[in-house]
Order: C-alpha cells, then structure tokens, then sequence
C-alpha cells in the first residue's frame, strides 16, 4: 500500500489487507483519504462503510458533497455511504438526507439511478434499529428503569424523524423525472 503508487495495486491491496486486519486498514486508509483517484476514493468508501464509524462521517460528507467519484465508482461511493449510515446512531443517519439530496441534484446518472433503491434500504434499516429501540425501552419499563426509558424514548423519537423526511424524500424521487433508456 505505501510504495507501489498504482490506484489498482494499493486498492487491491487495501482490500486484501481489510480482511486480515481491519484496524491496520483503516490505518492506512486514513493515510490515503486525500488520494485523488475515483477508484482510490471508492475503496475506501467501501472499507468504511462496514468498517468505519462516527470518525468516517467527514470523509463521507465530503465525498458525496462532491463529484469526485465518477462512473460506477459513484454507485460504489452511495452504497458505501448508505451502509455506513445503516451502521450508525441516529444522530450521524440524520445527515443521510442531505448527501442523498446533493446526489439528486448533483450526482452523475449512475447515482441517480440508484438513489431510490439506497433510500429505500436505509429506510429499512432505521425501521430495523426503531423495533430494537421499542425493546429496550419495554425491557427498562420492565426493570423500573425510567430514566434509560426516557433516552430511548428520545433516540426513537429521532428516528421516526428521520425516517418521515426520507420516505418523503423517497415519494419526491419517485415523482421525478423518469429516466428513459
């Protein structure tokens, strides 16, 4: 990864290193952050998205608040970023919106075609992480815990947010401009 310059060896290598040791990977992605290769740039989004935590949300606003990515490397690049987001708390997925929202208006054909469908899987997602909220909060109604209670109450207030302005977001796609091929 640090002395061969080619985008495709380091990539290859970035990948075959994650699978041995995902901490040193995420090491020298780190190092690479600023490489200014589509495919440089999409590996490791794809590194960070099953890897990464809150630390990788940078990297991500400003991947996706930018057309850097090109090509299928784009796909590559929201996928990524949508993974990650299904991954995190509620308060880092709120800012899903507004990345999806710059591809929409920013993104080569490739990530608008493919924006509804991660939408719809983040969309998932949440809903996924709202019934495991609705657990913890009956199991610390159970255990007369109020105040854990109370905080879950909370992260699940936020999530039901976050998921109204995606499905609303998710309707203003669907009543987009049709892409013919």
């Amino acid at each position: 990864i640090s002395t061969d310059r080619s985008y495709l060896v380091m990539g290859s290598a970035l990948s075959a290193l994650s699978k041995a040791n995902a901490k040193a990977a995420m090491t020298e992605a780190k190092k690479l952050e600023k490489e200014p290769s589509s495919k440089m740039k999409s590996g490791i989004a794809q590194l960070y998205a099953t890897q990464g935590g809150k630390d990788e949300l940078a990297f991500f606003e400003e991947l996706l608040n930018s057309t850097k990515l090109t090509g299928l490397d784009a796909i590559y690049g929201l996928n990524s970023m949508t993974i990650f987001m299904s991954r995190q708390t509620p308060e880092i997925q709120e800012k899903a919106l507004a990345l999806y929202k710059y591809q929409n208006a920013n993104g080569g054909i490739y990530s608008k075609m493919f924006l509804p469908q991660n939408v719809a899987y983040l969309i998932a997602a949440i809903k996924d992480g709202m019934q495991k909220t609705n657990a913890e909060i009956e199991a610390y109604e159970l255990n007369k815990q109020p105040a854990y209670a109370n905080e879950a109450r909370k992260k699940l207030k936020l999530q039901q947010l976050i998921v109204k302005d995606l499905e609303a977001f998710e309707t203003e796609l669907g009543a987009g401009e049709v892409i013919e091929h």
